[in-house]
């Protein structure tokens, strides 16, 4: 639901609710309770891997963006072809902006070849005290460099 006026802000924000049915007689039910507005954790992956060294590993882009009011924990990246290639990388800025980070994900066996492949990114930013999620699930292409 959009904000009336305003944007919402992580944190603690309270919440009410007014059910009203017209069913003959007029009923109604009110209730209310704080809830928890979690930070939003943007994860994308581009369409595309390069093959590096040999086969050995893939360089894939990972965007992250999240809000100021967290802060960046860094994530992983994992590509499945057949084997299993994973990198990692470092805390991104929380700033309400993209940040594009180019993630060298190697295998340990095997080596990945130009085609298709089912690539996973995972990123988590702490606010308040707790770590929020983001992720990203797709299919790639393996190309050349």
């Amino acid at each position: 639901m959009p904000a009336a006026a305003g944007s919402f802000q992580t944190g603690a924000a309270p919440v009410s609710a007014l059910l009203v049915v017209r069913a003959g007689r007029t009923k109604q039910v009110r209730d209310s309770a704080v809830v928890r507005v979690r930070p939003s954790v943007s994860v994308c992956l581009a369409d595309q891997a390069v093959l590096d060294s040999g086969g050995q590993a893939v360089r894939i882009d990972v965007t992250v963006t999240c809000p100021v009011s967290a802060s960046g924990q860094g994530g992983q990246v994992a590509v499945y072809q057949g084997e299993v290639g994973t990198g990692s990388f470092g805390p991104t800025a929380c700033d309400g902006l993209p940040h594009t980070l180019s993630v060298r994900v190697a295998t340990a066996e095997g080596l990945f070849q130009v085609g298709s492949a089912q690539a996973e990114a995972f990123a988590a930013v702490e606010e308040g005290g707790d770590i929020f999620p983001g992720t990203d699930l797709r299919t790639v292409q393996i190309v050349q460099a």
